[in-house]
Order: structure tokens, then C-alpha cells, then sequence
């Protein structure tokens, strides 16, 4: 049996595969017993805190504006 299909060893869409997106708000819901149902369009899995950290400044702030990261803080953000 095959375990990854051969799109799915290459970089993913930002905010992750569809598939895992739909199965991480069925899961989301069962174990938080949320009233309604929660819209995968709105769950977003990243690869990494990188990826997702990124992603949550470009959501947050306006063009123009700045981001403070404050220290300590991952070495990866050494611009």
C-alpha cells in the first residue's frame, strides 16, 4: 500500500491540504462539543511556526505597518 501519494511530498498550499483542513474541524468540533458546525474554510494548518507566524503577521497588519518581535525568540528570525 502506497502511504503518500506523489503530491504530497511537495510543498503544500498555505493554508494546508483541503482533506486535512476539512478533518481538523470535524475533529475540532467533536472534541470541543461546539454548538453549530465549524467552516474548515476558516482552519488553517502550516508546516511550521514559521510558516504560521508569517502568515498570522500578513493577517494582523495593514501594508505599512511594523512588527515588533520581541527576544528572545527562534533564531529563524534573524533578518
Amino acid at each position: 500500500k502506497q502511504t503518500f501519494y506523489a503530491d504530497m511530498i511537495y510543498y503544500q498550499p498555505t493554508p494546508g491540504r483541503p482533506s486535512l483542513r476539512r478533518a481538523m474541524a470535524d475533529y475540532l468540533q467533536r472534541i470541543l462539543s461546539l454548538p453549530g458546525s465549524l467552516d474548515a474554510e476558516g482552519v488553517v494548518v502550516g508546516a511550521g511556526c514559521n510558516a504560521v507566524l508569517e502568515n498570522l503577521c500578513i493577517c494582523l497588519a495593514e501594508p505599512g505597518e511594523g512588527v515588533l518581535i520581541p527576544t528572545p525568540y527562534y533564531a529563524a528570525f534573524e533578518f
